[in-house]
C-alpha cells in the first residue's frame, strides 16, 4: 500500500479527533496553577501540527499546487471555529492562548514543509 493513501484518512481522522478533544470536558486539575496555561498550549501546538502535516500532503496528493498556504489557512480557520464552539459548551471556553497555540503550531509546520529544500543534507558535497 502507497502511503499516499494513508494521509487523506489519517487527516479526517485527526481533524475528528481534535474536534471530539475541543468539546469535551478538561481533564487536567485546577491546582496545578500557571501549567494550566502551559499544559493544554503545548497539546494545542503539537494537534495542530500533526493536523497541517497531514493536510499538507492529502493536498498535495490531491494535485493542489498551493498545498502549504492552503493546509496552514484551513488549520487556522479549524482551530478559530473550534474555539468559538467551546464558547457554546457548559465545560469550555474560547480562548485566545489556545488559538495562538493552534496557529504556531500550523505555523512551524508549514514553514518547515516550504522552507525544507534549505536544510536538505547532500551526501555528494
Amino acid at each position: 500500500m502507497k502511503l499516499e493513501r494513508f494521509y487523506l484518512p489519517a487527516t479526517v481522522f485527526w481533524a475528528g479527533f481534535i474536534f471530539f478533544q475541543s468539546l469535551v470536558k478538561e481533564t487536567i486539575p485546577a491546582k496545578l496553577g500557571f501549567t494550566n496555561d502551559i499544559i493544554p498550549a503545548i497539546g494545542h501546538f503539537f494537534a495542530y501540527a500533526v493536523l497541517c502535516y497531514l493536510l499538507i500532503y492529502s493536498l498535495r496528493n490531491s494535485g493542489l499546487q498551493h498545498a502549504v498556504p492552503l493546509a496552514f489557512l484551513l488549520c487556522v480557520v479549524y482551530g478559530m471555529l473550534l474555539e468559538l464552539l467551546q464558547g457554546s459548551t457548559l465545560t469550555r471556553m474560547p480562548s485566545v492562548f489556545d488559538a495562538l497555540a493552534n496557529t504556531g503550531g500550523a505555523f512551524i509546520i508549514a514553514m518547515a514543509d516550504k522552507y525544507k529544500h534549505e536544510f536538505r543534507i547532500n551526501p555528494a558535497d
